[in-house]
């Protein structure tokens, strides 16, 4: 099942497409920086990108996510992934995660662009809730996500084994189909967008 629609999606910011081969330079350059990989299940720097690249491509081979990569459009330049993972059509839910950025697209329009795409698609396709996730010792991406819009609902303890060994709390949070009209303009004043 293809829900909701897996295709390149664009605003003045950014234009997410679905991940190909031919993103692999740009990612691994982007992914080159261990800090980013500080509180991330996995890790996608150096030694590890390869298998890290290869495995959201052929998760969305699969139809299992829907891997994006993030083209920042003043430059074309390539500098992270978002996904649509946990795919659940038939209770229309699904969570938008996955999500990095290069230094130079941190603390800018590239994030809350690249969710304003990813929230329009999912919400515009029926779904009834978005998920969000995070490690709870991350407060730079817990204060992004509630800047989102969504409400945190609490934590699930001892959740995942992080790629250091870390045991990861997980900060779930969430958005729903109701929430989104006042979060699209929250959103859009943030992008100082019409």
């Amino acid at each position: 099942m293809n829900w909701p629609p897996y295709a390149a999606l664009e605003n003045a910011w950014v234009r997410l497409e679905p991940i190909d081969q031919a993103h692999r330079a740009g990612l691994r350059l982007a992914a080159d920086d261990e800090e980013l990989w500080r509180f991330y299940p996995d890790r996608g720097d150096g030694q590890y990108f390869d298998a890290f690249f290869d495995l959201r491509y052929q998760l969305a081979r699969a139809g299992t996510w829907q891997a994006y990569t993030v083209i920042r459009r003043s430059d074309g330049k390539i500098v992270g992934q978002t996904c649509f993972l946990a795919i659940v059509p038939d209770h229309l839910r699904l969570e938008i995660g996955g999500t990095w950025y290069c230094a130079s697209a941190q603390a800018s329009a590239i994030n809350p662009a690249a969710k304003l795409l990813m929230f329009e698609t999912a919400f515009a396709s029926g779904a009834r809730r978005v998920e969000l996730k995070t490690d709870a010792l991350n407060a730079r991406s817990r204060a992004a996500i509630a800047k989102l819009g969504a409400k945190e609902e609490g934590i699930f303890r001892a959740h995942m084994s992080m790629w250091d060994g870390h045991v990861r709390d997980t900060v779930y949070f969430s958005l729903l189909c109701t929430e989104w009209p006042s979060a699209r303009a929250m959103l859009l004043r943030r992008l100082e967008c019409p």
